[in-house]
């Protein structure tokens, strides 16, 4: 069967990543593959193994079987095949939204979970959906699980929360420094590193206000008078090559997710790999993909409210997020820190078992293969 897949899978972004992963998956079924980049941004990646790219060089002499399209739903197309859309989304009650009328024309979803196809269905999807998660290259974490670890002596001897996320309204990083300095003081061999940017900003401009913000919020919580007990955080905004950001990984202890809404977030499996604890917000998309490997904290639904929207149309108020309790967050910290070393939540032989069975190239690929052979 001739497969036309377009997508982001040339930039050099979290989405890029994303998009050139699900090509691998589809490059290992038994069909015949053609492939094309398309861009949303002009931040480019060009390291894209040899035989993705032989995948650019082939053509179609007739209207392909299946279009497999990753991109936003607004630029979704039906064309005269099967059409196939794969859909990411953070919110729920996107019944408002224009995405929904654009994802009811084609023959089916790719999605991360079924706790975000429920939603889209609650929204008004009527298109057939099939969970077919983000993939994560297993034998890359294989190769960098014994990379040196971060030099940081502040981390030496610490129990290390640690953030990975962008520096917006929807990742809540705010709520986690918050809870952090509730919860711990000088005494407790703690400390939080935040791995973060800022779209739009220059690495000085980014640090310079993201310092500042988060040195007015702590000051704002009137947790102390006195503003050197407050604690201290390691913030980063370099952008960091993937073997670099393995070995944060393997260099912290607890990876915070403190995010009103998730879809995938991959810095999670990539946590879980490495037998690092999770404490994620509760009833978010990702907590029915890490299941029962995390700790999660109390959260209510509320409406969205940003600023911020990634694109325009999508994050109004009639979409709702969840807004995770700062106190339980506090609680689940103080647990994952008195628990740690002693595998709380589950193995390292289960957690990678865990990450390898459900998200590898391989067993995504057989999802793939699973849901193109329908059509045969």
């Amino acid at each position: 069967m001739n497969v036309f897949y377009v997508g982001p899978y040339r930039q050099g972004d979290g989405w890029g990543y994303a998009s050139k992963s699900y090509l691998e998956c589809l490059s290992r079924t038994n069909n015949e593959i053609v492939a094309r980049p398309i861009y949303f941004s002009n931040n480019i990646d060009n390291h894209i193994p040899d035989h993705l790219k032989q995948l650019e060089t082939k053509f179609l002499s007739d209207t392909p079987d299946v279009l497999i399209q990753y991109c936003l739903p607004t630029y979704f197309e039906a064309h005269n095949c099967i059409n196939i859309g794969r859909c990411v989304t953070e919110t729920r009650n996107l019944n408002k939204n224009i995405w929904i009328d654009h994802m009811n024309i084609l023959d089916a979803l790719w999605v991360n979970s079924e706790a975000e196809a429920e939603s889209l269905r609650d929204s008004g999807v009527t298109t057939k959906m099939i969970v077919i998660p983000e993939a994560i290259d297993f034998d890359e974490l294989e190769e960098y699980k014994d990379v040196e670890l971060v030099d940081i002596p502040e981390l030496k001897d610490h129990y290390v929360f640690y953030i990975i996320a962008d520096y917006g309204d929807r990742k809540n990083i705010f709520s986690a420094i918050h809870a952090f300095n509730r919860e711990f003081d000088f005494e407790d061999q703690v400390q939080l590193v935040i791995k973060t940017s800022y779209r739009g900003r220059t690495d000085q401009q980014a640090m310079q206000q993201i310092v500042e913000n988060v040195k007015n919020y702590k000051i704002n919580t009137r947790l102390h008078f006195n503003k050197q007990l407050y604690l201290p955080e390691i913030i980063t905004i370099n952008r960091l090559t993937r073997k670099e950001l393995l070995s944060l990984h393997q260099t912290a202890d607890c990876l915070i997710i403190p995010s009103y809404g998730e879809s995938f977030c991959r810095p999670a499996l990539d946590a879980l790999y490495y037998n690092n604890d999770i404490i994620c917000t509760g009833k978010i998309f990702t907590e029915s993909i890490l299941k029962d490997n995390a700790y999660y904290v109390e959260s209510i639904e509320q409406p969205v409210h940003t600023s911020e929207p990634p694109v325009p149309g999508i994050y109004t108020s009639w979409e709702t997020w969840q807004e995770p309790s700062i106190i339980d967050m506090q609680k689940q910290m103080r647990l994952a820190y008195q628990n740690q070393n002693e595998n709380v939540v589950a193995s390292t032989t289960s957690k990678r078992d865990f990450v390898k069975n459900k998200f590898s190239f391989d067993s995504v690929g057989k999802l793939m293969e699973k849901a193109l052979n329908e059509y045969n």
